[in-house]
């Protein structure tokens, strides 16, 4: 697997530039604009040189002030407009929860407080023009700086505020007064630089990357100014916003947007790229990237057409269609030999279409026995079959895995004696009792606690079979059922909602993915789970650290997702190749006054 080592660099790069896309994308939905009061005496900033004369700061780009060595770079433009036309949203709630580095530390409250701010102003004040996040790394370790453009008067209050809460008088690099915070405890210090307009800060462990960045914006406004911070290799007026490859990704995105976000790796062979735009009642995220690595997965794969959900029923809270079926998958051998003597490659691939339907839905606790007291999760996966003689094989491939499965738990019982319960329909389908085996595959903690709800309502038994053109496998029998009731009457399908119809999906050319979320019910979902976790803590250990700890953290994010997206209508993405190869995306976040449940 010589390959291996770069494939997985290229997913960790596009899993840590999906983390950092969700801070993004609901920064731009905050609370209202604050008035404040006036804050402590301003003092004058001395920068260790004047200002030239065809000094820009105000107005310049701040792509400009990124170094090229930047990996990563997010920039919102206008947050104090955007924060008043989203009063009370959640999402903004969220975001500074992610941040509370910053934003809940001691010294940022202190000086909140001699502003005479409150939270909401601060944040108009000093992070409402511009504010762009630069992640870089210097002396071997990744470093993250914040760099904000303040009107100068709120600039020199700031700074008066700081300067009353160190020790030690400000240095100057350039153009730029350099403050260190004291430490305190339990907080890590933070560097700040701040010049006329602009403000640059980050944690002081990360203050060479600081320098760096400093030393950048001094050449990219001051090219004669002599350098200051002796940094390796030495910074240039080069800046991401004259680099080709990120030109070219950002020639493919809206032109006007209210974000902006670009990330590659440091060989610069992925690179990612997107433009944040907000409408009156949506949010929508368009995505390109140049993906070397993607394009050599993709050919492992055949790709289909067209949007496609089949059968859903309108009990579906998310589900994604996938036009991707990989022509050789792994462990061949091992299927065959479940379906000997036939063989996966010659009975069963050939007679299987795209797309590959996987969703989440919710059934009403009633309908499952006993009764758990909350609306229950329903996972599972549609295929679209060309032959629908194909599910007999299919049935023998999810019998014989429950079979290993129970055998690998030492449930021989099970295994040997106990077969699939069969529904006679129409159409017929079977119910197989997987017992622990299936949330003991597992590997990740959280993710398996989370699993592991009372029998009824978790993944202890799998529904399967064919419903007409479909073959489906869900973990909740009630939920199949549903599945029946809309392949027989489509106004029951999830296509037949006002969510799917309020978002129109797109017929596009190499179009590789779909999908569609409801984003009220899935926060309901979510919050019953976690009141779940809180009572049933609550009456095995009430008090015990320890369980207190884990119900917390299961309980807690849970709490943080159904609380963000609780005012949230529907959500939606598409990706697709486009005809020069690039990868492409678009993900759109509506709202609405009514949001139907």
């Amino acid at each position: 697997m010589p390959n291996a080592p770069r494939r997985h660099a290229a997913q960790s790069l596009f899993v840590r530039f999906a983390a950092c896309l969700l801070p993004v994308v609901v920064l731009i939905g905050c609370q209202a604009p604050v008035a404040r009061d006036a804050g402590p005496a301003p003092i004058l900033l001395q920068p260790g040189a004047p200002m030239t004369a065809g000094d820009d700061e105000p107005t310049v780009n701040m792509l400009r002030l990124a170094p090229t060595d930047c990996r990563l770079y997010a920039q919102v433009d206008d947050l104090i407009k955007l924060r008043g036309r989203a009063d009370g949203d959640p999402l903004g709630s969220f975001v500074f929860q992610q941040m509370g580095d910053v934003y809940k530390s001691p010294l940022w409250q202190q000086i909140t407080a001699d502003l005479g701010l409150d939270n909401g102003a601060m944040i108009d004040t000093y992070f409402g023009q511009s504010l762009a996040v630069m992640r870089g790394k210097v002396e071997g370790r990744t470093s993250t700086v914040f760099v904000t453009r303040v009107e100068p008067g709120d600039l020199e209050r700031f700074a008066s505020a700081l300067s009353h809460r160190q020790t030690a008088p400000p240095t100057h690099q350039g153009r730029f007064a350099i403050f260190h915070s004291p430490k305190q405890k339990g907080e890590s210090p933070f560097t700040f630089a701040a010049s006329r307009r602009l403000l640059i800060f980050g944690k002081s462990k990360d203050a060479p990357w600081l320098h760096r960045v400093v030393d950048h914006v001094g050449l990219a406004l001051d090219p004669d100014r002599p350098l200051i911070y002796a940094a390796e290799p030495p910074p240039t007026t080069d800046s991401l916003l004259n680099e080709p490859p990120r030109q070219k990704l950002f020639d493919k995105l809206p032109a006007q947007h209210h974000a902006k976000l670009y990330a590659r790796n440091a060989e610069h062979t992925e690179q990612h790229a997107v433009a944040i735009v907000r409408g009156e009642n949506d949010v929508k995220v368009h995505y390109a990237a140049i993906m070397p690595t993607f394009d050599e997965l993709a050919k492992q794969f055949y790709v289909g057409q067209g949007v496609d959900f089949g059968i859903l029923p309108d009990s579906t809270i998310s589900a994604a269609s996938i036009n991707l079926m990989k022509k050789t998958p792994e462990h061949i051998q091992f299927f065959n030999l479940l379906l000997f003597p036939r063989s996966l490659q010659t009975h069963v691939l050939p007679k299987l279409s795209t797309p590959v339907v996987v969703f989440l839905g919710k059934v009403a606790g009633e309908r499952v026995k006993p009764d758990p007291g909350f609306d229950v999760p329903a996972i599972g996966v549609a295929v679209r079959l060309k032959d629908p003689s194909v599910s007999a094989d299919l049935d023998r491939l999810v019998m014989s895995l429950r079979f290993i499965a129970n055998l690998s738990e030492l449930d021989l019982a099970s295994s040997f004696f106990e077969s699939a319960r069969l529904v006679p329909g129409p159409p017929p389908f079977r119910v197989a009792d997987f017992g622990n085996a299936l949330v003991k595959q597992i590997d990740d903690d959280r993710l398996k606690r989370w699993a592991e709800l009372p029998t009824s309502a978790g993944l202890t038994q799998l529904s399967f079979g064919r419903i007409g053109d479909w073959y489906v496998v869900c973990s909740q029998e009630a939920f199949f059922e549903d599945c029946v009731a809309a392949h027989q009457n489509a106004q029951r399908r999830l296509t037949s909602t006002s969510v799917f119809t309020a978002i129109p999906m797109q017929q596009r050319d190499g179009l590789l993915a779909s999908g569609v979320s409801r984003a009220a019910p899935l926060s309901d979902l979510l919050a019953g789970i976690a009141e779940y976790w809180r009572d049933i803590g609550a009456g095995t250990a009430p008090d015990d650290p320890k369980a207190e700890k884990r119900i917390e953290e299961v309980e807690r994010p849970l709490r943080q997702v159904a609380e963000a997206i609780e005012t949230t209508h529907s959500f939606s993405v598409q990706f697709w190749r486009d005809k020069q190869g690039h990868l492409r995306g678009q993900i759109q976040f509506k709202a609405d006054d009514v949001v139907p449940r």
